[in-house]
């Protein structure tokens, strides 16, 4: 069936309708083709919406959540011996934070790795991080993510974060 068949000629502020009568027409229901058209057509009757009332969308969703947001930027540092070149450019561009993977270098992407080494080793690259040019880890995990002592803060208490 032809999606538009079912748009044209509704009202675009009944979103909800729209929507469901739109999920409906299809037995094969949740196909990644049918929920890509869908995610276009909400996407275009929010903009609607939001026109009409003369209001940006995230408005008609609520509302802003924060006033301010931390921005990173990636790097690749598979090793300790890594982290002053892949850090050093970000700093050097005011980036506040940077996140990277210090997990999976490519020879073992391909030929498989020992996971308690590269535990170890990234393990000691987060730890260089943290020392090179006063970095300090936001939050552990698998993928860390590091940011700059000292940046800006919008909160007072040296985060970036609101």
């Amino acid at each position: 069936m032809d999606l538009a068949e079912l748009v044209v000629g509704e009202d675009p502020l009944r979103r909800e309708y729209i929507w469901h009568k739109v999920f409906l027409s299809d037995r094969r229901r949740s196909g990644a083709v049918q929920m890509g058209a869908l995610a276009g057509i909400d996407v275009a009757l929010w903009d609607i919406a939001g026109q009409a009332q003369g209001l940006p969308i995230h408005r008609l969703l609520g509302g802003s959540v924060r006033d301010r947001v931390m921005l990173y930027n990636h790097c690749t540092a598979m090793t300790p011996e890594d982290v002053s070149d892949a850090f050093g450019p970000l700093l050097d561009d005011r980036w506040p934070a940077a996140k990277f993977l210090p997990l999976v270098r490519p020879d073992e992407a391909l030929h498989g790795m020992d996971v308690p080494e590269a535990a170890r080793r990234a393990e000691r690259t987060v730890q260089a991080a943290r020392l090179t040019r006063s970095f300090t880890v936001l939050a552990p995990s698998a993928c860390a993510s590091t940011a700059i002592s000292g940046a800006t803060s919008s909160n007072g208490n040296g985060s970036n974060a609101a």
